[in-house]
């Protein structure tokens, strides 16, 4: 069978335009949400007025200055764009895909939604507010978050197991590298001890060999992580990163110790052989 792939997107922009919508109407915005373009009301303006998710606008075409015509429970209400904003859907927050001006909306039948953090006992809340308010529904989403935060820290074990695990085997082929490299160090150091200098000026050369190189190489990692993880984390989960730049900083200079430590330690016999006996082994 084949399907017309137009007809699907057609049929999608027809759920958008005639699916059920959840307004409200206030005279301000809220924490999770920015107007990206136009000016939102103050106050009651004379006509009646919208502010449209610019996500949503975009898909169903909605510009500025456009007027939209709203079923309300049967009755139809015209209301002028004068904005758009940028929703947080992520922030649990009462938001809305379209918010109108204080006025016609008022009058029409509505509910009030409320969030609140209880920290005595949610089922005896829950039973009193609904003796005294039998029309009211108290929503407990405590469990929901205790899952949310369950399957979080376990995705978070696993992301910190493989952290560790890449930690010990980059140190092992820190380790090799260093290793393989141990004849170069014998011979270079027998070149330098010949030209006159000490196992001390030998250690700052390698000091400073062992430190430029890991400097460099974690520069390169962070920028790496930097341009991979911004772009995800906006695109698909709609955030930004908050780098920890306290943590990054020490974990770059405990990355340029580690390395600086680990090349010495394998190149302690530079510091040791003389180019006398070097020449012999080599002979």
């Amino acid at each position: 069978s084949h399907v017309d792939p137009d007809a699907v997107n057609r049929s999608f922009e027809d759920r958008l335009i005639t699916r059920e919508y959840r307004v409200t109407y206030r005279s301000h915005t809220v924490d999770s949400e920015t107007v990206t373009d136009g000016q939102f009301w103050k106050g009651t303006p004379e006509q009646q007025e919208v502010s449209v998710d610019e996500e949503l606008a975009d898909r169903l075409g909605i510009e500025m200055g456009d007027t939209i015509t709203m079923d309300i429970q049967g009755l139809p209400l015209d209301a002028k764009v004068t904005s758009m904003r940028e929703v947080r859907w992520q922030d649990i927050k009462p938001n809305s895909y379209f918010v109108f001006s204080p006025g016609l909306l008022s009058r029409a039948p509505g509910m009030t939604i409320a969030s609140f953090r209880l920290e005595s006992d949610i089922v005896e809340f829950q039973r009193a507010m609904v003796q005294e308010f039998p029309n009211l529904t108290v929503i407990d989403i405590s469990e929901a978050v205790r899952n949310a935060s369950y399957i979080m820290e376990r995705i978070s074990g696993v992301i910190q197991f493989l952290s560790y695990l890449t930690l010990v085997n980059g140190i092992v082929i820190l380790v090799g590298a260093v290793a393989a490299g141990r004849f170069q160090r014998l011979r270079e150091s027998m070149l330098l001890k010949v030209l006159g200098a000490g196992s001390s000026d030998i250690r700052k050369i390698l000091t400073y060999e062992y430190g430029i190189l890991s400097f460099l190489g974690c520069l390169v990692g962070w920028l790496l992580a930097e341009a991979v993880s911004r772009p995800v984390l906006s695109y698909f989960f709609e955030t930004s990163a908050l780098a920890p730049y306290g943590a990054l900083i020490l974990l770059f200079l405990g990355t340029i110790a580690l390395n600086i430590g680990i090349g010495l330690w394998i190149s302690r016999e530079v510091f040791h052989v003389s180019p006398v006996q070097l020449i012999r082994e080599e002979g």
